[in-house]
């Protein structure tokens, strides 16, 4: 979870990049299932790529 936070916390601050700037535009269920993908071993990129947009949450 720490790089997710990491990842969230960045593009807070404007300092993020893309994968920053993707995963802070997901919904909090969204962002659960990115981070159990990626403890799975699922590349971020990938995993964030993958997800659907826009989210109806």
């Amino acid at each position: 979870m720490m790089v997710a936070e990491q990842l969230w916390q960045g593009e807070q601050e404007d300092r993020g990049g893309p994968l920053a700037e993707m995963f802070a535009a997901l919904p909090p269920r969204v962002m659960e299932e990115a981070v159990t993908r990626r403890l799975n071993g699922e590349v971020w990129q990938q995993v964030l790529e993958d997800l659907p947009r826009p989210h109806a949450d």
